[in-house]
């Protein structure tokens, strides 16, 4: 395996063939996407269900596996720009009105869920080199990077908010 604690995984009832397709799918991300990486494409390259693929993201940002860490970036609701600043942890926007530095209008980060941007970013190198490991076929490599960025109110959608801490510091 490149990124072994995956096998935690196992814990939490989650198929083998899912494991290993996530292992494989990290280990052949470009090392410019490890900071932005995204369940629901993850759930599109491999064709599984959205909530399972954000489910088991969040499983990999908690102890034992412990490979990623969660990140929020926002959107202007008014102009719909994204936010310069990248957040490790919503609480720290709570009361907080901040100015768009693209419209200048303010906005209260936390009102709409909607303008949160959630991603993950990768803590871990692979355990080894997959670059000679791994071939893509040509209808895979077609399909990379064309799915939608996840939102907090898509956590809310995918009834998945008890896998994550209320806006705290290591998850939503």
């Amino acid at each position: 395996m490149f990124f072994p604690s995956l096998t935690h995984l196992r814990n939490y009832k989650i198929d083998t063939f899912i494991i290993e397709k996530l292992d494989n799918w990290l280990a052949i991300q470009n090392k410019f996407t490890y900071n932005n990486l995204n369940p629901l494409q993850f759930a599109l390259d491999i064709k599984i269900n959205e909530s399972i693929a954000v489910s088991i993201f969040a499983l990999c940002v908690q102890k034992p596996i412990n490979i990623m860490n969660v990140k929020y970036k926002l959107i202007c609701p008014n102009c719909s720009e994204l936010d310069r600043y990248i957040y490790d942890d919503l609480s720290v926007l709570n009361d907080v009105t901040l100015d768009c530095d693209n419209c200048g209008l303010p906005y209260y980060p936390l009102e709409f869920n909607e303008f949160i941007e959630v991603y993950f970013s990768l803590n871990v190198l692979p355990a080894h080199d997959p670059s000679n490991l791994i071939k893509l076929n040509e209808s895979t490599e077609k399909i990379l990077g064309k799915s939608e960025s996840l939102r907090v109110s898509d956590i809310d959608r995918f009834s998945l908010r008890g896998l994550f801490d209320s806006y705290g510091s290591t998850a939503i």
